[in-house]
This record gives C-alpha cells, structure tokens and sequence, in this order.
C-alpha cells in the first residue's frame, strides 16, 4: 500500500502544484530582499528567516504539505475503496502504508519547495555568506560559528527543521475522517488545527508548545544546541502519537464493521 500511494502522490499535479505555490509564496515573502533594486546581495539562509517570519509560508506550509496525501486518501473514503483494498492487504499493512505515505508526502512537498526556493534565491543572486542583520540574530547563539564558518550547512539544518515541522499535520486531516466525511474539513484541518494550536499556546503563555518554535526562530535560536533537539523531539512525538491514535482506531473501527 505504501508504494501504491506514494506513485499516485509522485505522478499527480497536486503534489507538484502544492510545491511550486508553497515555493512561490515563500519567494514573495522576501522578495524585497532578494529584488534586484537592492544593492546589496542577501544570504539564502536569512531569506528564509524572512520568510518564515513576515512572510505566511509558517501558517500556509501545514496545509501545502497534507494536501497531496489527503487528495487522495479523502478519494478513497469517498469511493469505500478501503474495503476493496483490505482484501488485497492485511489491516496492519494497510493502514501502516498508511501513515508511512501520509509522512513521507509531507516531507517529499517541503523538500521540492525548500529546492525551488534555493534554486530561486541562488538565481536572484543570493549566497551563503552573512549579512548585519543575520550577524545580529546569531550573535551569541549556538550556530554562531557555524553561521561564519559554514553558512550552507547551517541552511540544510533549517531546511531540515522545516521538514520536521510540517511532519504531524496530516494525521490530523486523516483523523477527522473519523468524525465527518466532510472533504473540505478533512483537507483543511492540518491549518484549522495549527491555528487552534498555535492561538492556545499564545493564550496560555506556554510558547515552549507552539508549533512554530520548530522552525528555530526568536529565542529557540539561543537554546541548548539552537533548539534542534527540541524541534526533533516535538515534531517527532506529536507525529508518533497522532500515528498511533489513528492506527489503534482504525483498527477498532475495521473490527466494529466486520472486515
């Protein structure tokens, strides 16, 4: 099941019509920068803060990244095709090619956009070295050195941070089909649910839970090792757990129907 979904997501256009957007966004988020009126040539890795800060690519990123999995997982639900499909697979099988597919599609559609966007900035005459204001934001910090040193590698660590943090929110589309067979809700959740999240953490002054913190930003920059332990084991464990619930309750909801 597993290699059956990910040819369908590799051979659609919305997997690569959700790459370019997201590409397309993020350039726009820091077009200003990257415009060849400016004078000076800007570092790819502080187009990217930019981007991810004033730009909307943070909240639209969730969203982009679900959506070529959900496209056609809400398509079987809509045809019962999973009755079809259980005969040809066993139930473990099924729904762990499942949830492997739904996170590897995640990261597939970042990846494609994160190469893109490099690819784009390169062309607008980007590089990797430093700029005042990237000097500023690293002074003090864990990456500092790598930032002087090596600023290549410290883009792929938040390339890499980027691809953690759009992991889990799939899983939540795939769990509200429990609840509704709506398509529209389904395919949105992934945004409803890091809206939800993000404004409770923000309510609640617990800014450690807000998923934002992942991409390495403000003051994550300034903790233990840039903040790359915390965003691997947030992202990871919000994703197991929401992995786990959807696999036990499909379990439980094949049994109830008799399959």
């Amino acid at each position: 099941m597993f290699s059956y979904y990910m040819k369908r997501i590799y051979s659609s256009a919305v997997f690569w019509g959700c790459a370019v957007l997201l590409a397309i966004v993020m350039i726009i988020g820091c077009y200003w920068d990257l415009s060849f009126a400016r004078k000076s040539v800007q570092p790819v890795l502080y187009c990217f803060l930019v981007t991810n800060t004033v730009g909307i690519s943070h909240a639209l990123a969730p969203i982009v990244a679900a959506a070529p999995f959900l496209y056609f997982y809400v398509e079987e639900i809509e045809k019962k095709a999973v009755y079809y499909q259980m005969i040809r697979s066993s139930k473990k099988a099924y729904f762990g090619g499942q949830i492997a597919a739904a996170l590897l599609s995640a990261s597939s559609v970042i990846i494609v956009t994160l190469v893109l966007f490099t690819v784009i900035c390169l062309a607008f005459g980007a590089n990797w070295g430093v700029n005042p204001p990237l000097a500023s934001y690293f002074r003090g910090a864990f990456f500092e050195d790598l930032m002087n040193r090596n600023g290549f590698i410290l883009y792929l660590i938040y390339a890499g941070a980027m691809v953690l943090y759009c992991l889990p929110w799939t899983l939540f589309g795939m769990l509200t089909s429990f609840f509704t067979r709506n398509k529209y809700m389904i395919i949105a959740m992934p945004y409803i649910s890091f809206m939800i999240l993000s404004y409770l953490t923000e309510l609640l002054s617990v800014m450690w839970l807000n998923p934002g913190m992942t991409l390495l930003k403000a003051q994550m920059v300034r903790e233990a090792y840039g903040g790359v332990p915390f965003a691997l084991v947030y992202n990871m464990s919000l994703a197991g757990v929401l992995a786990l619930i959807y696999y036990i309750a499909s379990q439980r909801r094949i049994r109830h129907e008799g399959l």
